[in-house]
């Protein structure tokens, strides 16, 4: 019989002493034998079988043993392996949760994040610090008698609650029972500060914003090939314009690419020289769309003699370059209803309008060639009376 263990690189010499060998090929340590020495017990977890699972009906629990062709070792296999439905595998990461006492009595503390404004009946954010985040849900009822301030992004806050897996979701949420306003979170001063001083400078006044051209014959992108955001534009521009040159740039929207990927697209689209420039994503949350931040993305859209529409996240999210950009919009499909004449309106009218000429030129040739006629039949009586 083959018996197949668990240990680690580490604990090679112990499993190695105690008769166990290693199996190059597929890198795992194995025993054969009639039984397994007490000793690698610790390394060894038998196959499961669920005998109560109405999905594998008169599953027989027979392992057998087989040699792998391509190995010098051999692994067990279940005839009939008991694989667990998701629903049994949430429902037993819930039961976790509920069992772990450290779970039902949690106190954090964090930087509120994701959070648009009470719009329902309860109030769903996040909290984050330099690493991590953790959803949060505060009831309704459970909010008017803690929450004593008005939740905004940004705030630092401490919390106190349970966690909570959802299964149908697969995620863990913090049930807030306790709310308490520790001020502004660092992130959040840090992105007010460097606002405040691009302000000073004169980066986001009105004066220097450039207008948008009506009639431009090529227009720029810089967002991810594969985003929602260049099938929008692709899908406006058909509306409106399908004759406009649409150039895009692939990029990162995110990670750490994002920045010097978005500073290069600036660049090589100012220089070739398209009319208009369109620089975004479709939603995300706030750190997604942090690298529309940054400060030396904020300087290039600034210095850039191409004007730019920005068109990052959706309405409810404003990042700095929405402040510095000639025109701001909430989508991507928005920025291109408002880069683009619609072209195609005034085709149908121009057609409209040839139309009512030609109608109008019938109507009048028609109506002078009936006069003209009736004037040659008066004349010819003329002429034969006086004949």
């Amino acid at each position: 019989m083959i018996f197949r263990l668990t240990a680690g690189y580490k604990e090679r010499e112990q499993v190695k002493a105690l008769g166990a060998r290693f199996n190059f090929q597929e890198k795992y340590w194995y025993y054969e034998g009639d039984t397994l020495p007490e000793g690698l017990m610790r390394w060894y977890a038998a196959p499961q079988m669920d005998l109560t699972s109405r999905d594998y009906g008169e599953a027989r629990i027979e392992l057998e043993g087989h040699r792998r062709a391509e190995g010098e070792g051999a692994v067990w296999s279940a005839r009939q392996p008991a694989f667990q439905t998701v629903s049994q595998v949430g429902r037993m990461i819930s039961d976790h949760y509920k069992d772990l006492e450290q779970f039902q009595h949690i106190l954090v503390k964090g930087e509120v994040t994701n959070y648009s404004g009470h719009t329902g009946a309860h109030y769903y954010f996040d909290i984050k610090d330099e690493h991590c985040q953790l959803k949060c849900r505060l009831w309704e009822q459970v909010a008017r008698r803690v929450l004593h301030f008005e939740l905004a992004k940004g705030q630092l806050v401490g919390l106190s609650g349970r966690l909570e897996y959802y299964e149908k979701d697969g995620v863990s949420q913090l049930i807030v029972g306790d709310i308490m306003n520790l001020g502004a979170g660092d992130a959040n001063l840090a992105l007010l500060e460097l606002k405040n001083r691009l302000e000073a400078e004169g980066l986001f006044s009105p004066e220097h914003k450039k207008p948008i051209p009506a009639h431009p014959k090529a227009v720029g992108i810089i967002t991810s090939k594969g985003g929602q955001a260049i099938k929008d534009i692709c899908q406006k521009a058909k509306e409106k314009d399908p004759y406009v040159q649409l150039i895009l740039y692939h990029v990162n929207v995110q990670g750490k690419n994002a920045i010097p990927t978005i500073l290069r697209g600036i660049r090589v689209m100012d220089e070739m020289g398209v009319d208009t420039l369109i620089i975004g994503r479709g939603g995300g949350s706030d750190e997604e769309l942090m690298v529309y931040n940054d400060e030396a993305i904020v300087r290039a859209v600034y210095a850039a003699n191409t004007p730019i529409i920005s068109a990052v996240g959706h309405e409810g999210h404003w990042t700095l370059i929405d402040h510095v950009a000639d025109f701001r919009v909430s989508t991507p499909t928005s920025a291109a209803d408002h880069a683009l004449p619609n072209v195609m309106q005034d085709v149908k009218r121009l057609r409209s309008l040839q139309t009512e000429m030609k109608n109008g030129m019938r109507y009048q040739l028609e109506k002078r060639g009936g006069l003209l006629r009736a004037q040659m039949a008066t004349l010819e009586k003329i002429t034969r009376r006086e004949g």
